[in-house]
């Protein structure tokens, strides 16, 4: 009897901690912000998703290390593959087409090797 409540005591517990987690990604989700542009701190590179077109620009207005070049990170809502962009590592305005799937919502951010944008979402 003893090992019987434990396990059931346990079962509850395990049921409880996965229905926490199951909430907890669905509130995470739905706190990432919704708009197509996104920048790092102090808005040092920046990027714009123009759905229109399928294509980014980005902008970068200071570098905190000559060579390091930033990246555009996006993917698909649902998938774990991470697609990512490579702009080079100097001041300027930049612009680069990308084959995004349409009618599908998308997460992106511009990552700096020191100061990574947070994660927004777009419905493409």
């Amino acid at each position: 009897m003893l090992s019987t409540r434990r396990l059931g005591v346990a079962s509850t517990s395990f049921a409880l901690a996965v229905s926490m987690g199951l909430a907890s990604a669905t509130s995470a989700e739905a706190a990432v912000p919704y708009r197509n542009w996104v920048q790092n701190y102090h808005n040092w590179i920046g990027v714009k998703f123009h759905p229109d077109h399928y294509y980014w620009t980005a902008w970068e207005i200071w570098r905190n290390a000559p060579g390091n070049n930033f990246l555009i990170q996006w993917r698909l809502k649902g998938t774990k593959t991470y697609h990512t962009v490579q702009i080079p590592a100097r001041k300027g305005h930049y612009w680069v087409t990308q084959r995004i799937p349409t009618k599908k919502t998308i997460y992106f951010r511009i990552y700096d090797w020191d100061f990574p944008s947070q994660w927004v979402a777009y419905h493409t």
